[in-house]
């Protein structure tokens, strides 16, 4: 039996019983060793959310000087790199729009960033945003998607005469209202600046980078930008926001019904605007060669469903990752994955710098649908680093049993630095399969790390939670308390607490060990849910630390 209860004492009791220990695991019978402490101690065993090495996507393009005192006011006026006017119009239309872009078209510069600045409400047509791109187009029959990269560096679009480089992710009241058909299609890098979007549209960048800058704002009570196409292979694509809009705004790295990234998808998320904002890094339907990578930042009250896969369905043929920065407000549902689709490479989650903000019940994989075999390569890794916020929902590895009858379907590693959690998986969010048998079929594991790694004896890390449970490997950090409720408190390497000896032998005993680094502790601050013996010591009515051999 290698069953370890050591929890129920009171605090003063229980911090005694670990304040002398280094380096010791409580698996009986264990050494003390200094390659246990080394690998406790180590700071990249626990790493922050921002070492979660997504790939951010690129905002550096564009025209970078505001137009203010070099544009006609209520007309159309392009402008080149150098600050010339190379096109200008007195009058706004969707005709002189498309005569605007092929005064670019004609000057065929792929070296030079344009500015197109439109200074009065008006309606694009589908024509002017169609998808066909026009071997020899003419000033009256010019799109955006024959503004390719053979004729332009990029484009970026402005409404507002004063262009202030500063807007943030409100609206700006001075910009003209630029409304959009159902589709657009772009053919070159664009940015969106200082501009009212309006209409419920469908905006593909096709590859192109696409950057929604300070003072670009959607008023479409739904709107869906792909970094892909409709349909169709695109080399790789790049989203960046720094304001959404007043609607539900839906972003797909990837494609919308069919075809392949056959790089990878990036998508950041610098601020919002409030409203919803729906993310998947994958797309919505097609696959994704190379890897997704979404990032997440917002001050405002935002209800944001962030997503490292595909909406409806589709296949990350690479690696996922998830990175949540910062969130202060609003409301967070965030997994690598996604309920649809799957990725076949490894998962990464981080979340960092969180207050108040509500955040869902957290799943590394959000998959509904579990893996058919067990894969020996594949890695989820979830990495919380927020040690002042209090979590009301679990944190999980996955949304299915990772344990089945062939072994753990995947390895899992997590890293949870965090004031309250209150339960932490890993595996499923619940009961889920680990058993003597479901452990042995191979050589995946499920590594939890707890606490902070910059904890000290002076400023010693805390981490509250009522259960802790599905794991083979369970390692509380140098200086780091863990509060468990004695009461509803508990630490399972099973999916479910035995009282039974027979019982825990034949099921939970061969797996699991529990890990504690110097000046750690496992306490019970409530005092409650036992009774006082005549050492006035605490005496649990239940099971509350169970690990194997």
């Amino acid at each position: 039996m290698t069953c370890c209860l050591l929890a129920g004492l009171p605090t003063g009791s229980i911090a005694s019983l670990f304040s002398a220990v280094k380096n010791e695991s409580v698996k009986p019978g264990t050494p003390l060793i200094s390659s246990l402490y080394q690998e406790l101690t180590q700071p990249h065993k626990v790493s922050a959310a921002t070492d979660v090495p997504v790939t951010m996507a690129n905002n550096n393009f564009g025209y970078t000087s505001s137009v203010a005192g070099n544009v006609t006011k209520t007309g159309i006026t392009v402008l080149s790199s150098k600050g010339t006017a190379v096109y200008s119009s007195t009058t706004v239309s969707d005709a002189n729009v498309q005569a605007a872009l092929y005064a670019i078209y004609k000057l065929a510069s792929p070296t030079s960033d344009y500015a197109l600045y439109i200074g009065a409400d008006v309606s694009l047509s589908s024509a002017t945003m169609a998808k066909t791109v026009i071997s020899q187009p003419t000033a009256s029959n010019m799109n955006f998607a024959s503004l390719t990269s053979s004729y332009a560096k990029s484009l970026t679009v402005i409404s507002d005469p004063a262009d202030s480089l500063t807007s943030g992710p409100s609206q700006d009241t001075a910009s003209a209202v630029i409304s959009l058909p159902q589709t657009a299609y772009l053919g070159v890098n664009t940015a969106f600046r200082n501009i009212t979007l309006a209409g419920s549209t469908k905006l593909y960048a096709q590859g192109n980078n696409l950057s929604i800058r300070g003072g670009a704002y959607f008023t479409g009570s739904t709107v869906n930008i792909y970094g892909g196409t409709d349909s169709g292979n695109v080399a790789q694509t790049n989203l960046w926001f720094a304001s959404t809009g007043s609607g539900t705004l839906n972003i797909y790295g990837g494609n919308d019904s069919a075809g392949t990234v056959t790089g990878s998808t990036a998508v950041s998320l610098t601020n919002t605007s409030g409203g919803t904002v729906n993310a998947y890094a994958g797309g919505n339907a097609g696959s994704v060669s190379g890897n997704t990578n979404l990032t997440y930042n917002s001050s405002n009250a935002t209800t944001a469903n962030l997503y490292g896969a595909f909406a409806t369905s589709g296949t990350v043929t690479g690696n996922s990752f998830v990175d949540v920065l910062g969130a202060t407000a609003g409301k967070l549902n965030v997994t690598g994955t996604a309920p649809n689709g799957k990725v076949a490479g490894n998962v990464n989650l981080g979340l960092s710098n969180l207050s108040g903000t509500t955040v869902g019940t957290i799943y590394g994989d959000g998959a509904t649908t579990a893996p058919t075999t067990a894969n020996t390569k594949r890695l989820i890794t979830v990495s919380v680093n927020s040690p002042g916020y209090n979590f009301t929902n679990d944190i999980n590895a996955s949304n299915y049993n990772l344990a089945s009858n062939s072994g753990l379907l995947s390895s899992s590693l997590m890293n949870i630095n965090a004031a309250t959690v209150p339960q932490i998986s890993g595996g499923a969010d619940g009961n889920d399969n680990f058993t003597n048998s479901s452990t042995a079929g191979n050589t995946n594991t499920a590594t939890l790390y707890l606490g902070s790694r910059t904890a000290s004896p002076a400023g010693p890390g805390k981490l509250t939670a009522n259960l802790i449970h599905n794991f083979t490997s369970l390692n509380l950090l140098a200086n780091n308390e863990l509060n468990l409720s004695a009461s509803s408190g508990y630490i399972y390497n099973g999916g479910t607490g035995v009282t039974s000896t027979a019982s825990y032998q034949s099921s939970y005993s061969g797996f699991g060990q529990l890990n504690m680094g110097e000046n750690s502790g496992i306490v019970d601050n409530s005092l409650g849910g036992g009774t006082l013996n005549s050492n006035n010591e605490l005496t649990p009515n239940n099971v509350m630390i169970q690990v194997g051999a």
